[in-house]
């Protein structure tokens, strides 16, 4: 939207608030444009969905599949619920663009930083649940939002064919991590073998569990799960691997860090793990369990991949605030990666 008296239009003329809005701009997240609507009875979130989505209503589609199905379950944990507009849909088409508007959940906080291992424990716990209130819901409602999204075979391919033909000098920046990523070419050899020998069970995932799409109470308990754009089948792989990634640096990924080094809290991987485990363990098979470690190194070299694919592609996909932002993003992946290999030291056949 250009400014707030266009957005304030289009709100009052596709949903019924009565003019009494306030509106704030919700600056974190990487993709969609996010608003906060406070009105006198209740607060809502907006969002104009990003135009990477390109088949917003497939987005839509999913998640009230998932409001559904969790509505009819005993759960003990919050999800985002949609809003319905005045021709009582739950997505809005305006100028070539979508919105759709949840109800706020009160009274939850958002981290870019995993605080303590407390904190760890309760999200781990918290997608543990939701992977057991899932349990029995069958995929084939869920329809793809984005095509490939984890598919590190096809990702890494990408990655390949950005590096073959990016200029010369970006090349030169990179070359320390296109190295590193060497080191690690393993990950995509042994992810096609799991999937290939369908060791692991297609599963209504989140894709995205960074912690900032959890919440926590103001006692620090984890009681929402939110953000649910890539929520189609999937492993369970990508959900525990992205809390590895996302909770166990000291710092977030946008940080400019020197020589590849990071720290790695261990006591945070154990309290996640601790918490996952207790609610997964008649979920995810015994097998399944096993690669459990493997996740951390599945989604870290990744999303290092995806970043500096995007930097050699000069930046489309993901925001940036300068020209090097991916590439320094891609080398804190890396820099992850490294300290959780060493950490978890894990043992592949």
């Amino acid at each position: 939207m250009e400014n707030y008296n266009d957005l304030l239009t289009t709100i009052n003329n596709y949903y019924y608030f009565n003019n009494n809005i306030t509106i704030l701009q919700i600056k974190s997240g990487l993709i969609n444009a996010t608003y906060r609507l406070i009105t006198p009875q209740k607060n809502f979130i907006l969002q104009e969905i990003n135009p990477i989505f390109k088949h917003p209503h497939r987005i839509d589609h999913n998640i009230n599949a998932l409001d559904t199905y969790l509505s009819k379950k005993n759960i003990d944990f919050q999800y985002p619920k949609l809003f319905h507009n005045l021709k009582d849909n739950t997505i809005t088409p305006v100028k070539q663009k979508y919105l759709r508007v949840f109800y706020e959940i009160e009274n939850g906080v958002s981290y870019d930083l995993c605080l303590n291992k407390n904190m760890g424990f309760e999200a781990g716990s918290l997608l543990g649940k939701m992977y057991r209130a899932l349990n029995k819901f069958d995929t084939n409602q869920l329809k793809p939002t984005l095509k490939n999204f984890h598919n590190l075979i096809v990702i890494e391919k990408e990655f390949l064919k950005s590096f073959k033909n990016a200029p010369h000098k970006l090349i030169l920046k990179a070359n320390k991590a296109v190295q590193l990523l060497n080191k690690y070419s393993w990950i995509t050899s042994y992810y096609q073998k799991l999937t290939e020998q369908n060791i692991l069970k297609i599963r209504p995932t989140h894709h995205d569990t960074k912690i900032s799409n959890f919440l926590f109470d103001k006692n620090q308990k984890a009681i929402a799960i939110i953000d649910f754009d890539t929520f189609f089948p999937g492993y369970f792989l990508s959900d525990l691997g992205d809390m590895y990634r996302t909770y166990l640096p000291e710092f977030d990924e946008n940080k400019k860090i020197n020589n590849f080094k990071i720290e790695i809290k261990q006591d945070i991987y154990i309290s996640i793990n601790n918490g996952f485990n207790a609610q997964i363990q008649n979920v995810l098979s015994k097998t399944e369990q096993k690669f459990c470690p493997f996740a951390g190194y599945f989604m870290i070299y990744m999303q290092a991949l995806r970043f500096l694919t995007d930097y050699f592609k000069e930046n489309i996909y993901y925001p940036i605030n300068y020209p090097t932002h991916n590439l320094i993003r891609a080398q804190n992946q890396l820099g992850l990666l490294s300290a959780y290999d060493s950490m978890v030291q894990y043992k592949y056949q």
